[in-house]
């Protein structure tokens, strides 16, 4: 009888133990988490403090901000002194010298064509061994945006390399005479390449005197591990109502490749 007593005893006394023990670290648990949420909402109040403080402290920031976002908008967009100059309302034309002195914009309210098309095709070569076309198509709208596709295919005599390119364009100066654009968009490499990157481009071009106008574009693709193509693209047009011929040069930089080629090409305006 005193083994099964004495082992009872025992039990009773660890049962009693155990639970002590368990509610220790349950109240010391909720102490400390009590204690650190005490200390982490103390050290965020303190935070916002300093921060409160650390503006209460600093009251040009937000001039300083506001400056820097006026003055990126008038680089980009547009100043407050343009909008009470006739670029403002700038609209597209029927096309280049419709009226013999205007190229792609005009100040005539009573010219309207609030979406235009443009159909361009280049043919450009740097030697019998190196050759390819350039296919474009450009879709004007809100008087200065348009919306850019391309197509570039090199070619020799075993292998072509096509090069997609989609670009949305803001035209910053919109004058009779300039008309100058820049645009984000996205370049693709076919072929044994396979790659899509960003691309950017900044362009112009001036109406001298018709049936004369001169055009420069200079366009990058960024692409992974460094690799990078660079289009510069520099032609003079001769304007026949809806139609114009263009010669020009067109220089790629290719990774360490570099191709020097003279183009000829045609546009039609829709």
């Amino acid at each position: 009888m005193k083994t099964p007593l004495f082992l009872l005893v025992f039990l009773v006394t660890t049962s009693l133990w155990a639970q002590n023990h368990i509610l220790t670290l349950d109240n010391g648990f909720a102490i400390n988490n009590n204690t650190f949420s005490s200390k982490k909402t103390h050290h965020l109040s303190q935070q916002s403090y300093d921060s409160d403080n650390y503006d209460d402290e600093n009251p040009f920031i937000e001039l300083f901000v506001e400056i820097g976002l006026s003055i990126t908008y008038g680089i980009l967009i547009e100043t407050y002194w343009e909008k009470d100059l006739p670029m403002h309302d700038a609209r597209f034309t029927t096309y280049p010298y419709f009226d013999n002195k205007s190229g792609n914009y005009t100040y005539d309210e009573a010219i309207e064509n609030p979406v235009k098309l443009v159909l361009s095709e280049n043919i450009f070569a740097e030697n019998k061994y190196l050759y390819g076309q350039q296919f474009n198509v450009q879709f004007k709208f809100l008087s200065r945006m348009d919306l850019f596709a391309g197509y570039t295919s090199f070619n020799n005599d075993k292998n072509t390399m096509p090069i997609y390119d989609v670009m949305l364009h803001y035209h910053r100066i919109r004058t009779p005479k300039l008309d100058i654009w820049y645009g984000l968009g996205a370049m693709h490499i076919a072929g044994t390449i396979e790659e899509t990157g960003l691309s950017a481009d900044f362009g112009g071009e001036w109406f001298v005197k018709k049936p004369i106008s001169m055009m420069a574009q200079w366009q990058y693709g960024f692409f992974d591990y460094g690799y990078h193509v660079r289009r510069n693209t520099f032609a003079v047009k001769y304007h026949m109502q809806q139609y114009n011929i263009q010669f020009g040069v067109i220089n790629y930089k290719m990774g360490n490749e570099y191709i020097n080629t003279l183009s000829l090409g045609l546009n039609m305006y829709l």
